[in-house]
């Protein structure tokens, strides 16, 4: 005797719209035990999750572990999953729904699948587990040989550049992009000139910022006056520094970004699901509000290693190389800022100083302090 299930036990998004696009009818849901306004029969939702589960996956014994002599049944060796875990995972049933993934499951009829990607397991739940591990370790353990190949804690860091390239995370600001910065400063300070408004010395780079350490100088902007403002203003400082200077600065040769400011969405029917999730969660992690409570030093540390890895290690498709990062801004919502590769001398062969713009703070209108 068939099944069936109705909508109010799936909470995903598009497996709602699947149902509700299959014109399915009113009928009796054999798990609510009443009848019910939509439901779908549980070999059609089963049908439509074996879709979603090879984008990512494939029947183990087509795997190159069953090749490699992997017993799926070998939990140590963490390359099997189940039919069932699968279908917890992907359609977000509770608990108390267990029939359902059970009956979907063996609808299925499979028993073993194994992830089809160049990682050996979805870099998900368990990359983002490792890289909340890897945080604590460059905090408070030792940072200075993560990227040696030979650091468990390197593959953390070598993870995500590989999922920044099977998903192309690459972006190109062309010649004459206009970047904003900004400099709070005292009533005394003029700054109008391209040094004194584009990434300071090394010499005197001496704190330490989301991506930079103490000592290395990079160029961060804004692409609005706003969002500039707002990434550097400190409010303890306002009592000495009350003016800002604002520098519109002009892109004279072609830069290449890591863009963790636009992910691309995740899709259930999609390919590259799990890199996608990973890589959502990952650009709010690098772009979360830090306190300025005197321990912001340690919170930059990681995203310091990781900035220092895409500079100088990481090679994307055909080689390339990064400039810089674009990143979502912690301070305004749904705007983007970003940080060059560039110290005060670089700069110079990069950017050029087409205009300048100084306030004092009380005659600042729009920005919502």
């Amino acid at each position: 005797m068939s099944k069936y299930v109705c909508i109010d036990h799936f909470s995903h998004p598009e497996i709602i719209e699947y149902i509700e696009s299959e014109n399915n009818r009113k009928d009796y849901c054999s798990y609510c035990n009443h009848s019910a306004e939509l439901v779908i029969s549980i070999k059609k939702i089963s049908d439509y999750a074996r879709k979603i589960i090879e984008q990512e996956y494939e029947l183990f014994e087509n795997s190159s572990h069953f090749s490699d002599g992997y017993n799926p049944y070998d939990n140590d060796k963490d390359v099997a999953i189940t039919t069932f875990e699968l279908i917890e995972y992907y359609f977000y049933i509770d608990f108390d729904d267990k029939a359902i993934v059970e009956d979907m499951a063996q609808s299925i009829n499979e028993e073993f699948w194994a992830y089809k990607h160049e990682l050996e397991s979805p870099p998900d739940e368990n990359a983002i587990g490792r890289w909340s591990e890897f945080c604590k370790y460059a905090k408070h353990i030792g940072r200075y040989t993560l990227l040696n190949d030979k650091s468990k804690w390197a593959h953390s860091i070598f993870e995500i550049g590989l999922i920044t390239a099977e998903l192309d995370m690459h972006i190109d600001l062309p010649v004459g992009s206009k970047i904003i910065r900004a400099r709070q400063h005292t009533a005394l300070d003029i700054l109008e000139s391209f040094s004194d408004l584009t990434s300071t010395p090394n010499e005197h780079a001496i704190y330490p910022n989301r991506m930079s350490p103490a000592g290395i100088s990079m160029f961060y902007g804004s692409f609005d006056k706003e969002t500039a403002f707002k990434e550097v203003f400190n409010l303890y400082d306002l009592n000495t520094k009350d003016s800002i200077t604002f520098g519109e600065f002009e892109v004279e040769k072609e830069l290449t970004l890591l863009n963790l400011s636009q992910v691309p969405e995740e899709k259930l029917l999609d390919t590259h699901l799990f890199q996608k999730r990973f890589l959502n969660h990952f650009a709010s992690l690098i772009s979360k509000p830090i306190k300025n409570d005197g321990l912001q030093h340690l919170e930059y540390i990681p995203t310091q290693v990781l900035t220092e890895y895409f500079r100088y290690v990481f090679k994307g498709i055909s080689g390339i190389q990064y400039d810089g990062i674009m990143y979502k801004s912690s301070k305004v919502e749904n705007k983007d800022c970003l940080v060059l590769f560039l110290d005060h001398e670089m700069s110079k062969q990069y950017l050029k100083l087409t205009g300048t713009s100084r306030h004092k703070f009380d005659d600042i209108s729009g920005f919502n302090l």
